[in-house]
């Protein structure tokens, strides 16, 4: 498999269903709509089934008919009758999958409900994986966490979007072992403020959610949610003693977002190992937080549970790291922005809301975008000035 996105095929469940039990049939040459994102999820299909060509190269390009993205936009309809309903395509489809004719293999697959990626949830479609394969995938993509489904109150939502986080977009990969890894505790930082609080009432017996008056409350932020710290040694930074490291790819980043199976973090670098000398720290025993490393020399990522999404459905750190793998995918890491040469970032309604400016300092936040819209409109060879 190359490291590139691989193109799958995109159906729409009204047309899978007409072809009834036989299967629907693909005829040659139909075009592969959708892609399969270069992942951990693809590496995984390539590692557990490395004899059946789970990819395949036509034309000087990537596919695999491993997984089926399906669409339920329409009905079925007879004239001007609705016979099935989208409604009743997704649960059918859901519950028993479906069949497949590829008619230039010669062969029917069978195809049965996997995951949703967090782009398909938003547009309604679904990924349907070859019934062989779907119990390695899943028990892989689990963690073992279904034994505790009948314990506890499970988040289904949750679960799915965490379940899907290996099929994310990667650039690259690198290898941080649970060794390394520390956990310590979520900072939780309470404050007050005053907003427009909106709040669940009973209204005629049924219960709404209600907006009425600006209240007083505490707010709890999370200030390190999502965030983690990865020691300069694991993208290849050299420190500032005389140990010099080959440099790696990432040498020169400040912060790489990191996917693994029920982990997603910003993790940012910094140098771990100085920081421990300098303050004297020498043993595991002085660390405030949860580990399997047998020396302090291990630590190369300090993260908290915010990161970790495992652990809202099993508490036990040492359950997760005892599964983890040390392959985690690299979705992106920092680059300059596309404005005035880096020195700029365009900014957007969430930042500013947070300043909580009033009317004069907002015309003074906007007095230069307004002169630069201004001279646009007077000057044309504004437009010719590269930035």
């Amino acid at each position: 498999m190359k490291n590139e996105n691989s193109y799958i095929l995109q159906l729409e469940a009204k047309d899978i269903i007409k072809g009834g039990e036989d299967g629907f049939l693909i005829k040659k040459g139909k075009k592969y709509k959708a892609t399969l994102d270069y992942s951990l999820e693809s590496l995984k299909l390539e590692e557990l089934f490395p004899k059946k060509n789970m990819f395949y190269i036509k034309n000087e390009k990537q596919y695999t008919d491993t997984i089926i993205s399906v669409k339920f936009n329409y009905s079925v309809k007879e004239g001007n009758k609705t016979i099935i309903t989208t409604k009743s395509l997704r649960e059918s489809f859901y519950e028993n999958g479906f069949k497949i004719q590829f008619e230039d293999k010669k062969k029917t697959e069978e195809y049965i409900r996997y995951k949703r990626s967090s782009g398909s949830s938003r547009e309604g479609n679904c990924m349907f994986i070859k019934k062989y394969l779907y119990k390695k995938m899943m028990v892989w993509a689990y963690m073992d966490l279904m034994k505790y489904s009948e314990k506890c109150n499970l988040d289904l939502a949750s679960m799915e979007a965490y379940i899907s986080l290996t099929t994310s977009s990667i650039i690259d990969t690198i290898q941080i072992k649970p060794e390394n890894i520390l956990l310590i505790d979520d900072f939780l930082s309470p404050f007050k403020d005053t907003v427009m609080a909106t709040r669940i009432e009973k209204i005629n017996g049924i219960d709404r959610l209600v907006t009425k008056r600006e209240e007083d409350v505490e707010i709890t932020n999370n200030i390190w949610d999502g965030q983690s710290l990865i020691c300069s040694s694991l993208m290849g930074k050299a420190p500032d003693d005389k140990t010099i490291w080959v440099k790696g790819k990432y040498h020169d980043k400040s912060m790489l977002l990191l996917r693994q199976r029920f982990f997603k973090s910003a993790c940012f670098s910094t140098n771990i190992a100085k920081f421990f000398s300098n303050n004297n720290i020498t043993k595991l025993s002085q660390l405030n937080g949860k580990y399997i490393a047998t020396d302090i020399s291990q630590i190369k990522l300090i993260t908290t549970k915010s990161s970790i999404k495992y652990l809202k459905f099993n508490n036990n750190i040492m359950d997760y790291l005892s599964r983890l793998e040390s392959i985690f995918g690299i979705v992106k890491y920092d680059k300059p922005t596309h404005y005035f040469k880096g020195k700029y970032v365009q900014s957007h309604y969430q930042l500013l809301n947070t300043l909580q400016l009033d009317y004069k300092e907002c015309e003074r936040l906007l007095q230069p975008s307004l002169d630069y819209t201004k001279v646009l409109k007077q000057d044309i060879r504004v437009l010719n000035v590269k930035l």
